[in-house]
This record gives structure tokens, C-alpha cells and sequence, in this order.
């Protein structure tokens, strides 16, 4: 019975990624923006550093950070899970995945996944080919920090999938997901890390984002990469990663306990 849910939900995976992969222009289209959102953040840090701003990180380490961030972008689609809720509960769908032998969470979960691997194949390696030729920043990254960087952000990871989980179940109370996805877009804006890193903050603002998860998707793990963050503070990072784990799955549990009582059918 697990192999064949097993099996079912790397099907789900395979389905996504082809789907995603049929040649469209919105490939094309997000590329671009992939592109000009790095090149907008080159262009700011060397603007801040020609007109002698005082910053307490190197341009190179800037640049690189951003670089980092952009792929990690690749890697997290935003708002799949919330999406996928969204559009079965519009459809009334949802009523049908319930009766399903394969959970529907863990179906989105699926989802996201794929959608994950179809940014990497898309985007990650097209702009990942462009860094190599074009970006050689210089900054000190071990083998053990690569490490511990690949370990934090695949917590991150499943923090991010955890954290989309359970906002996707409030589609079920607001009846549209849209809301919940801007929810989820301000948080990450705000307080992880992918636009603006935190260190260059006031210290109040990072200490607020200490107690937040979204911090750990972006932040984290690139502080990690590129040596920002002392070896002796990994441990209490990855102890915060399990704690929200933990968190987040206990109340992605009892959420969906609680919101399968109430699923709402097109027309009646």
C-alpha cells in the first residue's frame, strides 16, 4: 500500500514537470525576469558601494549573495501548494482527491515538488550557466560551508512546503486563495532574506525575524554559504529548522483534520 502511494505521488511528480516543460512563452518570459531582477541587484550594490554608503559587506559578497538568492528563487516556486488549492476548490475538484487512496496533501505536496524540479531544469541551469561565464565574484566558500549550506537550505525547503501547506488550508475559510498568497509573498519580502539581506537591516528588524520560518529559506542558508555566520551559530540554525518542522507539522496535521469537514462543491 506505501509503494503504491509511493509510486503514485512520483508519477504526480513525473506529470508536473512535463507538463511544465512543453515549450511556451512563459519560459521565455520568466527568464527574463529572472535575468533583469539579478541585474537590478548588481546594479544597486554598485551603487551603493561607488557612492561610498556605508556597508559593511564587500561588493563581491553582495553580488554573490544575490546570486544565491535568485537560484534559491528557482528552487522555491511560491504560492504552488496554495495554488493547487485554490483552483481544486473552485472547480470542486477537491471533493473528488478526498476519496482518492492517495491524501490530498500529500498530491500538493507532489505538486509543489515538480514544480520545483521544473524551475531547476528551466531556470536554475540556464542562470547558473550565465553566473559561471559572465559573474566571478571573489568570496570564501569552503567545501564544509557548501555542506552545511546544502543541509540548511533542504530544511528550508521543507519548511517553505510546510509553511504553504498550511496557509493553502485557509482557502478553505475564504473561499479564494489569492489573499493567502499575498500573505505568503509579503512575509518572504519582508522578513527572508530574498531581496534585501537582513544583516544590512536595523538590528530590531532582525531580531523579528529570528522568531519567524522564512528567515530559514533564504537568510540562513546563504549566510551559511558564504561565511557571514560564525560555525559555532550553524548548530542553533538547524535547531530552529527542527523546531519549526516539528511546528509546522503538527499544525499542518491538525489543520487538515479540521478543514476536511468543510469542503465546498461548485453549484451546491
Amino acid at each position: 500500500m506505501i509503494l503504491r502511494n509511493i509510486n503514485c505521488l512520483v508519477y504526480w511528480i513525473r506529470l508536473t514537470v512535463k507538463s511544465t516543460l512543453i515549450y511556451n512563452r512563459r519560459v521565455l518570459l520568466q527568464m527574463l525576469r529572472i535575468f533583469l531582477n539579478f541585474a537590478v541587484m548588481v546594479f544597486l550594490w554598485t551603487a551603493l558601494i561607488e557612492n561610498q554608503i556605508k556597508v559593511d559587506t564587500s561588493l563581491d559578497t553582495l553580488i554573490l549573495y544575490s546570486a544565491v538568492s535568485t537560484l534559491i528563487s528557482c528552487v522555491v516556486q511560491s504560492n504552488v501548494i496554495s495554488s493547487f488549492f485554490q483552483r481544486e476548490l473552485a472547480t470542486g475538484d477537491i471533493a473528488m482527491h478526498l476519496f482518492r487512496p492517495v491524501p490530498l496533501e500529500a498530491v500538493a505536496v507532489a505538486n509543489g515538488i515538480g514544480a520545483s524540479v521544473t524551475g531547476i531544469l528551466l531556470y536554475g541551469a540556464a542562470f547558473l550557466l550565465v553566473l559561471v561565464f559572465f559573474v566571478r565574484p571573489e568570496s570564501e566558500i569552503t567545501v564544509l560551508s557548501s555542506a552545511a549550506f546544502a543541509l540548511c537550505l533542504l530544511a528550508g525547503f521543507v519548511v517553505y512546503i510546510l509553511l504553504d501547506l498550511c496557509c493553502a488550508y485557509l482557502c478553505f475559510y475564504i473561499h479564494r486563495g489569492t489573499a493567502v498568497q499575498h500573505l505568503i509573498e509579503a512575509l518572504f519580502m519582508a522578513f527572508s532574506g530574498q531581496v534585501i539581506p537582513l544583516f544590512l537591516l536595523p538590528e530590531w528588524f532582525q531580531e523579528i525575524s529570528v522568531f519567524l520560518p522564512v528567515r530559514l529559506v533564504y537568510e540562513d542558508p546563504i549566510s551559511i554559504l558564504l561565511n557571514l555566520i560564525p560555525e559555532e551559530q550553524w548548530g542553533m540554525i538547524y535547531l530552529r529548522e527542527s523546531l519549526w518542522i516539528g511546528g509546522l507539522f503538527c499544525m499542518a496535521v491538525f489543520l487538515g483534520r479540521i478543514t476536511r469537514r468543510r469542503v465546498f462543491v461548485q453549484g451546491g
